[in-house]
């Protein structure tokens, strides 16, 4: 953040000083000795204000300046914030506009790990974590815009949940959504989508003539598009290709609403929630549909990089899950066919 009316000069020996200078004019920032650039913290804030107010200037829209609202308002309207993609936003913003809710009005710089453990502990499991991160980001961007010069959250530990994350489909759960959704639904269309190519569901919903080149899905991952783009490009395989050509496909992109205009990534969520309950698939959601690609390439022998480059994983030990699980339970099937298995 940039105060306007600022005006740094030391002394003759060096000493940093700043001043508020207005219409030829200026007063001393009194206590504010840092050389430049200069950070903005509550007490320099203060400082601030009592300058102009020495000057008959009170700085009436600089209000709440040096707050936890403020810092989350300007992160909000940063370019980093907006190079996130829609789901992540949104997402940032409830969950810090919900600290803000009780703790809006206390100053940032103050801040302390402690402060954070006790924000982070009003919820419990993945909940708490979920603010915990987000303070991570609101305070590193903050570092970079110069607002602070540390991160309490990035001090502060995780609570332990013992979650894998979204519950991978089965077989058996794969073959109940294709009983009750056949081929030529659009509900299948969706399945057939996210199994044969692996894709998150902000993926599935641009998939259309579009994104194909020759016999190849070709594009860009919507997560993470805005920091570290990932093309992908992905072989239009015979079991997908058996169910494109069996579905009423949108001129667009192949999943269309009802009203023939492509999807977004929320609605689409809904709507993926409502064939899953009627396949009786309560608590499951798309992501795990992901997943199971991932399961069923790692028990067929692909490798980890196979599946990194599938799933468009940034790192190996992303990929490397699924292939450990795998292996773990052909060793398991073989020790205890040995074990409890026919005697030759």
């Amino acid at each position: 953040m940039v105060l306007p009316f600022l005006l740094y000069d030391p002394s003759r020996h060096g000493k940093p000083r700043w001043y508020v200078r207005i219409r030829g004019r200026r007063a001393r920032m009194k206590g504010v000795d840092s050389p430049p650039p200069l950070t903005i913290t509550p007490e320099v804030q203060a400082a601030y204000e009592a300058a102009r107010a020495a000057l008959g200037e009170p700085q009436r829209q600089m209000k709440g300046a040096g707050s936890f609202r403020w810092l989350a308002e300007m992160y909000f309207r940063s370019r980093v914030f907006e190079r996130l993609n829609d789901l992540t936003q949104r997402e940032r913003r409830s969950v810090l506009g919900r600290i803000s809710a009780k703790h809006g009005d206390k100053p940032f710089a103050l801040m302390e790990p402690r402060h954070v453990e006790e924000i982070r502990d009003e919820l419990d499991g993945e909940p708490a974590n979920k603010r915990v991160k987000c303070l991570r980001y609101l305070f590193k961007w903050a570092i970079s815009a110069k607002h602070t010069k540390r991160n309490p959250a990035k001090e502060v530990a995780l609570i332990p949940t013992g979650s894998t994350g979204y519950t991978a489909w089965m077989r058996d759960d794969i073959l109940a959504y294709e009983t009750r959704h056949p081929v030529g639904t659009k509900a299948r269309l969706a399945l057939a989508l996210f199994l044969y190519t692996g894709q998150r569901k902000s993926d599935v919903v641009q998939f259309g003539p579009i994104t194909v080149r020759g016999d190849r899905l070709v594009f860009v991952q919507h997560k993470g598009r805005g920091r570290k783009p990932k093309r992908m490009s992905l072989p239009l395989n015979e079991p997908l290709r058996l169910v494109l050509d069996a579905s009423p496909l949108g001129k667009v992109t192949w999943l269309e609403t009802e009203y023939g205009q492509p999807w977004s990534i929320a609605g689409f969520g809904t709507k993926m929630r409502q064939w899953c309950d009627e396949a009786g698939l309560q608590g499951l959601s798309s992501h795990g549909i992901r997943k199971a690609t991932g399961i069923i390439a790692a028990e067929r022998g692909a490798t980890a990089h196979e599946i990194m480059a599938i799933l468009g994983h940034s790192t190996l030990e992303e990929a490397e899950r699924y292939t450990r699980e795998a292996n773990a339970a052909k060793l398991a099937d073989s020790g205890l066919a040995k074990a409890f298995g026919d005697e030759a």
